[in-house]
């Protein structure tokens, strides 16, 4: 088992070095069997790449790198890199503002791992 990245940096240079490598050989370092039929196991990809970059939540309803405040997406894309569905990879929680949602807004600083920020 893989260590929990200890820094955002740490998870993003984790993510770079898995650049080149087929899903199956992904599974092969980590022991793992490839799945027949991706489109029967839609969860094994996400499975797959939380075992390789070290998220320690499984399948507990939690960040999957709760230390750093960051959630794993991994969404189906052709093989010309086209995504196949769409999902929402953002909560922006509005629970426990007094002003009215006209007088505050909620940007990309305040949230910068939802949004892609570095």
């Amino acid at each position: 088992m893989i260590p929990a990245p200890k820094t955002q940096k740490e998870l993003l240079e984790r993510a770079y070095a898995l650049a080149g490598f087929t899903l199956g050989e992904l599974a092969e370092q980590h022991g793992l069997e490839c799945p027949a039929d991706l489109r029967r196991e839609k969860g094994w990809v996400g499975m797959l790449l939380e075992t390789c970059l070290g998220a320690e939540a499984g399948s507990k309803p939690e960040q999957d790198f709760q230390d750093l405040g960051i959630e794993l997406k991994t969404i189906p894309i052709s093989h010309t890199g086209k995504p196949l569905e769409t999902t929402f990879v953002c909560v922006a929680p509005l629970t426990g503002y007094r002003d009215s949602p006209g007088k505050r807004a909620i940007s990309e600083t305040s949230y910068p791992r939802c949004c892609g920020s570095r």
